[in-house]
């Protein structure tokens, strides 16, 4: 049945369709909280209407003493007009908003002075401020080559720079240099998440070709005036930025396709960012629309029955629709029982995108659903005949990979959220986040793969039946296997003892027997007794296959586990409880307030994040496995095996952290 559904689908799904949404959504500059992005969901939620589907603009208060859960957020900004001319030593527009809305910084202040010379000054020996000790930038434009966060503090609002210029681009090893995109313009924002009354700089964006030209010009007019101080310094520039921040809103859209019962799948995929930003994010929002209308048509043809649970779409600005919708609901989040997040589900691989990624659960949060997103991904793989008989294989490049953060998943598969979401995705991505990301990069046989499996997927939970089980049970037991089998080489190699072996066994199984009780929240009555009796078979046949894989490997290597009894320091034996509801994405904004807290917070930073080969993500799985019952040795060690790195030492030192900021407590 799950087959021939995935087969009806994908035959209805109209990439050409999508590509079309995606050329008027592209013509939107979507920043969030702004008269661009509000426009653009009018008008995806007028385009869901047009298709029969009950759409809805939800709005919410943008401003900087607003919170949504941990999350603070921003005003509302407008900008109209901006350009940076330059002057000295010779006339040349070098960025202009109207021609290029990538031109400057997403959410500068305004700058009223175009009459008004302004010196460029090229810091060129990093962002270090030691490197620049006796260099005075008060009142002039700092022309940085890296990403200029770093000189906020020391060059913004301690040297009195007041704006900058940059030709930055974020490089990807194996995927993009600078010099792939030498004419492009990186996408650059400010996050303003408080007033500024002592800092409002503005900023201006070039192209690689442009910033080299323009630090050419930097280098030439100081070793001009080394030799004969009379000549300029320094490149003069005319600036003109008309732009406002003030009290606003931004909005979710919101659609549904009405089930039986108020339960709910849910699919989310973010509508912000810049004109044109087609794969990021518009292929994400053209495949979930384009869901609802297939899926809707179908049922209407009577091609597949009526759903039991409604699907919902959210087209939402990145991070900050989540959070604010989530915390407008509060414990109607119940409801929800799954999600799949689609974020650049579209780009074409023969353009330097990466393959279709299916991005699993966090361990803290185990579920079947990923199991059943493989599955039908396995099945949308099958597409033209291979050499063997009866073998098809795929026309496009794809990978299944363990849970990553950085998109919409991360908030919803918080244990404290409870919406398990695995992320559609695509990386690496040869014009993430700048200029070139427009219409002629989408694929439309990649959208409709996305497209099709996020339907299928959304379908299948939707009318969830003890029929679907044994499927996704096989499914489970295949992926089971396959990691257990990845450990043995892990100690093969010599990355791991047997006694830590072990306890990645022991890790990866709970996790999967887990994954099965979680069927549970999708039956009721006769059926999930019914299903219980299948749960209890399946968790013990999975069980049993580990012990069964880790006596045989022990048995081949001639050693087996010692059941050591670990010393472990009584400083990491508290229960730390969370105080809060979603995940704590910048711990900065906890600081604001407190001098104290900013140095707590900096030497943290300084001292222990290093411990961890990616402290972001290491410290998000602290936070999801803090649940009032596990120790801080308990925890670290979890994230030790989810991470492969780091030490005990970093994560206590990180709960400490959370502890001092008073979003954590102890558990007597």
């Amino acid at each position: 049945m799950l087959k021939d559904n995935i087969k009806k689908i994908n035959k209805a799904i109209s990439g050409d369709r999508m590509l079309d949404r995606i050329r008027e959504i592209s013509c939107y500059h979507r920043i969030q909280a702004s008269e661009g992005y509000r426009a653009a969901a009018i008008h995806c939620s007028n385009a869901l209407r047009e298709d029969g589907i009950k759409s809805e603009i939800l709005s919410y208060p943008a401003g900087n003493e607003q919170r949504y859960l941990t999350m603070g957020v921003f005003q509302e900004w407008r900008c109209k007009q901006a350009y940076c001319n330059l002057i000295l030593p010779n006339k040349e527009i070098i960025a202009d908003y109207s021609e290029d809305n990538l031109s400057i910084i997403q959410k500068s202040y305004a700058w009223d002075h175009p009459s008004t010379p302004i010196d460029i000054v090229l810091l060129d020996r990093g962002c270090d401020k030691s490197a620049y000790e006796g260099l005075d930038i008060a009142g002039k434009i700092i022309f940085v080559r890296d990403s200029f966060y770093s000189y906020l503090d020391w060059a913004i609002e301690k040297g009195g720079a007041i704006g900058i210029i940059t030709d930055h681009i974020a490089e990807v090893q194996g995927g993009r240099t600078r010099y792939d995109l030498i004419d492009i313009k990186k996408y650059n924002t400010f996050w303003w998440t408080k007033d500024n009354n002592s800092i409002t700089p503005f900023g201006f964006v070039l192209t690689p070709r442009a910033g080299d030209k323009l630090a050419e010009t930097c280098l030439k007019m100081r070793l001009e005036n080394d030799k004969d101080s009379t000549k300029p310094l320094y490149p003069q520039a005319n600036c003109f930025v008309d732009s406002e921040f003030y009290d606003g809103s931004f909005e979710n859209v919101s659609a549904t396709l009405p089930g039986e019962s108020s339960e709910e799948i849910l699919i989310t995929a973010h509508l912000c960012h810049p004109r044109s930003s087609a794969n990021d994010n518009a292929s994400g929002v053209t495949a979930a629309m384009e869901v609802l209308k297939v899926l809707g048509n179908l049922i209407e043809k009577g091609e597949l029955p009526p759903l039991k649970r409604t699907i919902r779409i959210l087209l939402i600005p990145e991070y900050t629709g989540l959070y604010a919708y989530l915390d407008s609901i509060g414990v109607d989040r119940s409801k929800i029982k799954a999600g799949i997040n689609l974020d650049m589900v579209g780009g074409k691989q023969e353009k330097g995108y990466g393959p279709l990624t299916l991005s699993g659960l966090p361990r803290s949060t185990p579920s079947f659903v990923m199991d059943l997103a493989v599955l039908i991904f396995d099945e949308l793989k099958k597409e033209v005949p291979g050499f063997s008989p009866g073998s098809l294989v795929p026309m496009f490049n794809s990978a299944t990979v363990e849970f990553t953060g950085g998109s919409d998943n991360f908030i919803l598969s918080d244990p404290t959220i409870g919406i398990p979401t695995p992320m559609l995705g695509q990386w690496p991505d040869m014009y993430y986040h700048t200029s070139g990301d427009t219409p002629e990069v989408i694929s439309t046989h990649i959208l409709s793969k996305s497209a099709t499996l996020a339907a299928a997927y959304a379908f299948t939970l939707a009318n969830l039946s003890e029929k679907d089980l044994p499927s996704i049970f096989g499914k489970a037991y295949v992926r089971m296997q396959e990691e257990l089998t990845e450990l043995q080489n892990r100690a093969l190699r010599g990355e791991l003892t047997l006694s830590k072996l072990a306890d990645e066994f022991a890790h990866y199984t709970d996790y999967y027997v887990k994954a099965c009780e979680d069927y549970k929240r999708f039956f009721s009555g006769e059926e999930l007794i019914s299903v219980n009796s299948m749960i209890v078979l399946e968790t013990d046949r999975l069980s049993r296959s580990a012990d069964d894989m880790l006596s045989h490997f022990c048995t081949i290597v001639g050693d087996r586990p010692l059941n050591k009894n670990t010393f472990i320091e009584d400083k990491y034996m508290y229960i730390p409880h969370r105080k809060y509801v979603s995940p704590v994405n910048q711990l900065a904004e906890y600081t604001e307030a407190s001098e104290e807290l900013k140095e707590v917070l900096k030497q943290y930073s300084k001292n222990y994040r290093i411990h961890f080969s990616d402290s972001y993500y290491a410290e998000l799985l602290v936070q999801y496995y803090i649940d009032g019952k596990r120790t801080a040795a308990e925890i670290s060690k979890n994230v030790i095996m989810d991470c492969r790195n780091g030490d005990m030492e970093a994560v206590h030192q990180y709960i400490q952290l959370l502890i001092k900021l008073d979003l954590v407590e102890l558990i007597k």
